[in-house]
Protein backbone atom coordinates (compact mmCIF):
# COMPACT_ATOMS: atom_id res chain seq x y z
CA UNK A 1 0.00 0.00 0.00
CA UNK A 2 1.16 3.69 -0.62
CA UNK A 3 2.27 5.56 2.09
CA UNK A 4 -0.36 8.31 3.15
CA UNK A 5 2.62 10.43 5.51
CA UNK A 6 5.63 11.52 4.49
CA UNK A 7 9.11 13.03 6.20
CA UNK A 8 9.85 16.74 5.28
CA UNK A 9 13.78 17.30 6.69
CA UNK A 10 15.62 20.22 6.00
CA UNK A 11 19.20 20.42 6.87
CA UNK A 12 20.94 23.66 8.48
CA UNK A 13 22.79 25.68 6.09
CA UNK A 14 26.66 26.58 6.33
CA UNK A 15 26.52 29.84 8.02
CA UNK A 16 22.67 29.89 8.75
CA UNK A 17 20.86 30.63 11.92
CA UNK A 18 18.12 28.47 11.21
CA UNK A 19 18.83 25.23 12.72
CA UNK A 20 17.66 21.68 11.01
CA UNK A 21 13.79 20.92 11.00
CA UNK A 22 11.92 18.20 10.42
CA UNK A 23 8.16 17.83 9.38
CA UNK A 24 5.36 15.48 8.45
CA UNK A 25 3.55 15.98 5.85
CA UNK A 26 0.55 14.27 3.74
CA UNK A 27 1.77 12.47 0.64
CA UNK A 28 -1.51 11.20 -0.18
CA UNK A 29 -5.39 11.45 0.51
CA UNK A 30 -8.83 11.13 -1.26
CA UNK A 31 -11.68 13.36 -1.10
CA UNK A 32 -15.55 11.95 -0.90
CA UNK A 33 -19.09 12.40 -3.10
CA UNK A 34 -20.26 10.84 -0.12
CA UNK A 35 -19.55 13.52 2.26
CA UNK A 36 -21.59 16.50 2.16
CA UNK A 37 -18.75 19.80 1.74
CA UNK A 38 -16.16 17.20 1.05
CA UNK A 39 -13.56 19.85 0.34
CA UNK A 40 -13.98 20.76 3.84
CA UNK A 41 -11.89 17.26 4.61
CA UNK A 42 -8.59 15.28 3.65
CA UNK A 43 -9.31 11.81 3.83
CA UNK A 44 -6.32 10.10 5.35
CA UNK A 45 -7.94 6.25 5.17
CA UNK A 46 -10.74 4.77 2.60
CA UNK A 47 -13.76 4.00 3.58
CA UNK A 48 -14.41 1.97 6.31
CA UNK A 49 -17.56 -0.68 6.62
CA UNK A 50 -16.10 -2.28 9.68
CA UNK A 51 -14.26 -2.27 13.07
CA UNK A 52 -12.01 -4.46 12.00
CA UNK A 53 -11.34 -2.42 8.46
CA UNK A 54 -11.05 0.96 10.96
CA UNK A 55 -8.17 -0.93 13.39
CA UNK A 56 -6.52 -1.62 10.44
CA UNK A 57 -6.11 1.99 8.66
CA UNK A 58 -5.40 3.45 12.19
CA UNK A 59 -2.92 0.60 12.86
CA UNK A 60 -1.66 1.33 9.54
CA UNK A 61 -1.16 5.54 10.07
CA UNK A 62 0.32 4.88 13.47
CA UNK A 63 3.09 2.28 11.96
CA UNK A 64 4.11 5.06 9.09
CA UNK A 65 4.25 7.65 11.71
CA UNK A 66 6.99 5.22 14.06
CA UNK A 67 8.69 4.79 11.18
CA UNK A 68 8.73 8.59 10.32
CA UNK A 69 9.25 9.48 14.16
CA UNK A 70 12.57 7.01 13.55
CA UNK A 71 13.85 8.43 10.74
CA UNK A 72 12.92 11.69 11.61
CA UNK A 73 15.31 11.10 14.59
CA UNK A 74 17.82 9.96 13.60
CA UNK A 75 18.39 12.61 10.85
CA UNK A 76 17.81 15.55 13.71
CA UNK A 77 20.10 13.55 16.19
CA UNK A 78 23.33 13.09 13.35
CA UNK A 79 22.65 17.08 12.93
CA UNK A 80 22.41 17.73 16.53
CA UNK A 81 26.30 15.82 17.04
CA UNK A 82 27.91 17.70 14.60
Amino acid sequence: MSKTLGLYFSKQESGSLYPSFAHVYLKSWSKSARIKDSDDFLLLTPECVSAGEFDEQIDRLIRELEQIRTLGNKKLAKRESR
